[in-house]
Parts: C-alpha cells; sequence; structure tokens
C-alpha cells in the first residue's frame, strides 16, 4: 500500500494534487474513473424546487392575492397554477402572446426589444409579447428567478424586522485593488452618481441602502424589489467617477 496515503490523514504533494487516507494515488492504473455531474432536466429542477418549501416564495404566493406586479411583469393567480406575462400586456388576448416555458424565461430577460443586452435585468428594458404559464408555485419561483434573479428571496429579507441591508461606506471600506478607491467617493458626487445610476429609468430595484448624502428610495417609481447593497455596475461607475474627478485635479 502507498505508504503516504496509508499514514498521513491530509498531505499536499508536489504537483498540488491532494492525497487522503485510504486514496489511490494518483498514478495507479486502478483509479476510480471520475462521475459525471447530475444535471437535472427542466421538469425535474422545477418538481424539486416545489418538492421543498422555500420559505421566500412561499410568502410570496400566500401574499400574492389575485395578481400582483413585480417589476415590469404581472404574476396572476389561475385555476390550475399561475400566469406570469408582462404588465403593459395586461389586456392583451392570451392567443397573441408567445408562450414562453419557466425554464426559457431567461431569454426574456437577455435581450431588450432592439436586442441589446440587458446587463441590469432589473432595468425598465424588458420586452413584451409572451406569456408564461405554470402549474405551482415551484415553477413560479422558477420562472420568477429567470425573469429577476434573487427578487423574491430579496424581497422576502426585506420584510424581516432587521432588514439586511449594506450601505455605502461599509460596502466600500471591504473593497480592495481597483475598487479601493470607491471610499473616496462621498457627498454630492456621490449624490448625484446614485441619482442617475439608480433613477427609475436605470433600474427599477427600490434602493433600501443609503449614504449620508443619499437617502433611501421611497416608493415613487419602484417596484417591490428591494436593492439590499450596491450592485456591480454601481460600484463600477463610482470607480471611474472617483478616476475623473482625481484626473481633473491633476489639471
Amino acid at each position: 500500500m502507498d505508504r503516504v496515503a496509508a499514514t498521513a490523514p491530509t498531505r499536499a504533494v508536489a504537483c498540488g494534487t491532494l492525497v487522503k487516507r485510504g486514496a489511490v494515488s494518483r498514478n495507479s492504473k486502478h483509479r476510480a474513473p471520475p462521475r459525471e455531474p447530475r444535471i437535472l432536466a427542466p421538469r425535474a429542477y422545477a418538481w424539486a424546487v416545489s418538492a421543498f418549501e422555500n420559505p421566500a416564495l412561499a410568502a410570496f404566493v400566500a401574499r400574492l392575492g389575485g395578481e400582483r406586479v413585480v417589476a415590469q411583469v404581472r404574476v396572476r393567480r389561475e385555476a390550475t397554477g399561475f400566469e406570469v406575462r408582462h404588465a403593459d400586456d395586461r389586456d392583451t388576448p392570451a392567443e397573441a402572446l408567445e408562450r414562453v416555458s419557466a425554464w426559457n424565461a431567461r431569454d426574456l430577460a437577455q435581450a431588450a426589444v432592439g436586442g441589446d443586452f440587458r446587463p441590469l435585468k432589473s432595468a425598465p428594458t424588458l420586452r413584451r409579447g409572451w406569456r408564461i404559464l405554470v402549474r405551482d408555485a415551484g415553477e413560479l419561483g422558477v420562472a420568477l428567478d429567470r425573469l429577476y434573479p434573487g427578487a423574491v428571496a430579496d424581497w422576502f429579507a426585506s420584510t424581516a424586522a432587521d432588514v439586511p441591508v449594506t450601505n455605502w461606506t461599509e460596502f466600500t471600506a471591504r473593497q480592495s485593488g481597483m475598487y479601493r478607491i470607491t471610499t473616496l467617493l462621498g457627498g454630492p458626487s456621490l449624490a448625484a452618481l446614485v441619482a442617475e445610476t439608480c433613477a427609475p429609468a436605470r433600474c427599477l430595484k427600490r434602493r433600501l441602502w443609503c449614504a449620508p448624502s443619499a437617502p433611501a428610495d421611497g416608493d415613487a417609481g419602484k417596484s417591490l424589489i428591494p436593492c439590499l447593497e450596491p450592485c456591480a455596475l454601481m460600484l463600477e461607475a463610482a470607480r471611474a467617477r472617483v478616476r475623473v474627478e482625481q484626473d481633473s485635479a491633476r489639471g
């Protein structure tokens, strides 16, 4: 038996291979072949989601009532499940809308009307002309998470007594590398950037994080989806703004 494998519980060898107790050495011709990862088919994935209780999704469905608007989509309770469609297609006949599966809802979120990529899924640029029919809460969760990733979970978190918000000062303090300079942005410059980047015309999330010069959003023009901390687009915009201000100061 390989002495290293038999006596050492865990040891990193020179090539970077991790050898554990009872393991077969890397060069052994008797090593078992690696297992292929299991990938669930769409219907099996939806079943798996519905088979386990999701507190956030359960709370959302319980408060749904007959229908509810989430950003740019309307969720309506049906006799045999739920229907999801663009809010602006509320009165459009069902037969005039393209039928899309919950699993393929991500394709709707990826591109705007003109085909441009939508890097921010909460931007008010979701295209119209489709409907999604789902049988249960699990499939509804799949559809919503593909249209607005993490929206239901964040909404549920925002209903807690202690909302897990990461404000600007705390958020930038943990940045490193090229984003470390975002700690320098504050005052009127930060307020102007927030007003530009987080405006309803850019993002439908209701900003709960704040800064001394940028209080949290009100409800006007925003959706029920909360923004619990600055996003990657806001962080990059802040970095670029600081660079511009530094270059201007140098003359």
